[in-house]
């Protein structure tokens, strides 16, 4: 079925600013297929598909979202579906304060043992160990090794 494409209220000026200005790459690209269209360079859904590398149905849903909201409507994204994370953030800032005491936690292992103990949520040695190391940036403290000659005897 064939729908005409809606007729573009902003100009491909202002288009352009508020594209320029967007942070979100979703966004982004929406905001690019009107300026395509607006600016004369894409006529067909299927060609500002080619243009963006998206599907031309992709450009379908969001011109038909424009054409029934405007371009707010166009820039409503839907959160992208995913689990539920185990701590809400009072409980990542929790763990962010015991990380920063001076004593520490000797191992992740001790960390993991921390969260199901304060917290009460139990978590698997690989989740602490990407939340505490890649996420919040923070390592354990673990006494390095020395030779036994380094030591000297009174």
């Amino acid at each position: 079925m064939y729908k005409p494409i809606p007729t573009i209220k902003e100009t491909a000026d202002e288009l352009k600013r508020l594209q320029k200005q967007e942070r979100h790459p979703l966004k982004q690209k929406r905001l690019h297929a009107l300026y395509l269209l607006a600016s004369g360079q894409a006529t067909e859904r299927q060609h500002v598909a080619r243009l963006l590398g998206v599907s031309r149905n992709s450009v379908g849903h969001w011109l038909d979202s424009y054409a029934e909201g405007g371009l707010s409507a166009l820039l409503t994204v839907k959160p992208l579906p995913g689990r539920v994370p185990t701590l809400n953030a009072a409980q990542v800032n929790q763990l962010r304060e015991a990380l920063a005491r001076p004593e520490g936690f000797g191992s992740y292992g001790e960390v993991q043992h921390w969260i199901a103990s304060e917290l009460g949520v139990t978590k698997k040695y690989t989740a602490v160990y990407h939340l505490v190391h890649d996420k919040l940036g923070a390592r354990p403290k673990v006494a390095r090794p020395s030779h036994p000659k380094k030591t000297r005897w009174p």
